[in-house]
C-alpha cells in the first residue's frame, strides 16, 4: 500500500483556506441569501435560520472535500441528494439557486484565483438543481429474483408488522432461499428503498428507525445458519465511519465473509481508531473492512489508513466500500487503500484479489 498522497497541491491548498474561514464564509452566504430574500429573513423564525446556517456550512463542507479529491461527482451526488430533500419539505428552487449563486459569488470573492475551479463545481450544481429529475423510481426493481418477497418485506416493516417481517423471511429460508440471496435482493435493496422514502419525506425518521431495527434483528435472528460455516484460517475486521443507521451495509459485508468460513470481528460505527489498530494487532487480521456512509466521512478513512501504517498492523490490507466510493469507483486508490468493493457479494472476490496479490 503506498502512503504518497494522489491529492494535488493547488485542491489541499484551496481545502485548507476554506477550512480555516468556514465560519467567516457561512456568515457572508448567510447574509447575501437573505438579501436576496427579504421576505425569508422577515418571516423565518430563528430556528429556522441557525437551520439555514447550519444547511450553508453543511453544503461548504460537502465542496471542501469533493475539491479535495478533485471529483465533481462526489459534489453533483451530493446535490442531487439535497434537492431532493429540500425540495419535498417545500423549499423553494429559487432559493436553492439562490444559496449556491451567493456561495459562488462569496467564494470568487474569497479566492478569487481558484474561482475557475470553484464555479466548475457550482455552475454543476445549479444545472442539477434546475434539471428536472427521473420519477418513479424504486430500488426494488422488476430485475430482482426476489422481488415479491422484497415488497412484502417493506410492506410489513413500514407498517411495524415485525413478527410477520420475520416469518416471511425464515419461510424463504426454509423454502431453500439462500441467506446471501435474501441479504442481496432482500435486505440491501428494501433498505436503500427505505432511505429513498424517507429523503422524499414520505416516511418519517422514527419509521426509518425502526425498519432498520427490525432488519439488524432479523439478521441477528440468521446467525445460527451464518456460523456453521467450516473456517478457512482468514480473519476479517469490519468496522464503519458514520453512524449507527448506516451499519447495515459493513454488517452484511462481514456476514457475507463469515459465510465463507472467515473468523470476523464486526466492531460496528464510529470505532476508535486506537481499538481498531489493536484489534487488527491482536487478531492477526488479514484484511481490514472500512465503510464510509457520507463523502464527509472519506478524510476519515484516510486518516485511519495513514495511522494503521505507522504501527505493527501495517501489514493488514484495507478493502473500503460505502456511498462515495459507489459513486467514484477509483477513489480508494486516492487514500491509501488497497481495495474496493460496492457490495458484500463483490467484496468476497476483491479480498481474496488483494490477498493473492501479497503472496
Amino acid at each position: 500500500m503506498s502512503s504518497k498522497s494522489r491529492i494535488p497541491n493547488l485542491y489541499r491548498t484551496l481545502v485548507n483556506r476554506i477550512n480555516d474561514n468556514i465560519e467567516e464564509l457561512t456568515m457572508s452566504i448567510f447574509d447575501r441569501i437573505f438579501q436576496k430574500l427579504p421576505d425569508f429573513k422577515k418571516n423565518y423564525t430563528n430556528e429556522q435560520k441557525l437551520k439555514s446556517y447550519q444547511d450553508i456550512k453543511y453544503h461548504l463542507d460537502y465542496l471542501v472535500q469533493a475539491i479535495r479529491y478533485s471529483k465533481p461527482t462526489l459534489f453533483n451526488e451530493y446535490i442531487r441528494w439535497v434537492k431532493s430533500i429540500l425540495l419535498s419539505r417545500n423549499i423553494s428552487i429559487e432559493s436553492l439557486i439562490i444559496t449556491f449563486e451567493m456561495t459562488m459569488e462569496v467564494l470568487n470573492e474569497k479566492f478569487p484565483k481558484e474561482s475557475d475551479l470553484i464555479n466548475t463545481y457550482l455552475d454543476n450544481a445549479i444545472d442539477i438543481i434546475q434539471t428536472p429529475d427521473e420519477t418513479d423510481f424504486s430500488y426494488i426493481q422488476e430485475s430482482n429474483p426476489l422481488k415479491k418477497t422484497a415488497l412484502t418485506y417493506l410492506d410489513y416493516i413500514l407498517d411495524g408488522k415485525k413478527y410477520e417481517a420475520n416469518d416471511l423471511i425464515f419461510k424463504a429460508v426454509s423454502d431453500g432461499t439462500e441467506i446471501k440471496e435474501i441479504y442481496l435482493n432482500v435486505f440491501q435493496p428494501v433498505q436503500q428503498e427505505i432511505g429513498r422514502l424517507w429523503e422524499e419525506n414520505k416516511i418519517s425518521v422514527a419509521q426509518e428507525h425502526y425498519c432498520t431495527a427490525v432488519t439488524q434483528l432479523i439478521i441477528s435472528r440468521l446467525y445460527s445458519n451464518i456460523f456453521a460455516t467450516e473456517r478457512i484460517g482468514k480473519t476479517l475486521i469490519a468496522t464503519c465511519i458514520g453512524g449507527e443507521l448506516h451499519e447495515l451495509g459493513i454488517r452484511m459485508v462481514a456476514d457475507f465473509f463469515e459465510m465463507e468460513g472467515w473468523e470476523t470481528y464486526y466492531l460496528g460505527a464510529n470505532t476508535p481508531i486506537e481499538s481498531i489498530i489493536k484489534y487488527i494487532i491482536r487478531n492477526n487480521a488479514d484484511l481490514l473492512a472500512v465503510s464510509a456512509t457520507m463523502m464527509i466521512h472519506i478524510p476519515i478513512v484516510e486518516e485511519m489508513i495513514q495511522q494503521i501504517q505507522k504501527t505493527d498492523a501495517r501489514d493488514v490490507k484495507i478493502m473500503v466500500g460505502g456511498y462515495p466510493f459507489n459513486i467514484v469507483p477509483d477513489l480508494w486508490k486516492y487514500i491509501g487503500a488497497d481495495g474496493f468493493s460496492p457490495d458484500a457479494d463483490t467484496a468476497i472476490k476483491t479480498a481474496s484479489k488483494i490477498l493473492e496479490s501479497n503472496d
